[in-house]
């Protein structure tokens, strides 16, 4: 009799869990802008800058992470900042500024896209 309790009450906290969980994917692109720079090592140290730095720069690649999910689970800046700067790092950016967000749905899932400037101090 126990087995039985048992699987009543797991198989749906199982699915529960399955159906909240969902299914998410994150892909980041970066596009070089000029001549662009080399690449920095990965987990290297990107600032982000809410307005743009006072210190001379140049404007290295456009960043943009874009995160699909289902089940009308909604996504956060903070989830997309680590692909972000590993973008950031790949197109040789020192630094992030101008990002913006914007959230699309259809049905039940939902898009929700970062997009940024990398750039390189010259100085």
């Amino acid at each position: 009799m126990p087995g039985i309790i048992r699987m009543l009450f797991c198989r749906p906290v199982f699915c529960l869990t399955a159906f909240l969980a969902g299914c998410s994917a994150i892909h980041g692109t970066s596009t070089p802008v000029g001549p662009g720079a080399p690449p920095r090592p990965p987990g290297c140290l990107v600032d982000v800058y809410p307005v743009p730095p006072d210190r001379p720069y140049v404007v290295v690649s456009h960043l943009t992470v874009n995160i699909e999910k289902t089940h009308f689970l909604a996504s956060r800046l903070e989830e997309a900042m680590p692909e972000l700067r590993a973008q950031a790092c790949r197109s040789g950016a020192d630094g992030i500024i101008g990002i913006t967000e914007r959230t699309d749905s259809y049905l039940e899932s939902r898009s929700y896209t970062v997009s940024a400037q990398g750039i390189r101090f010259t100085r």
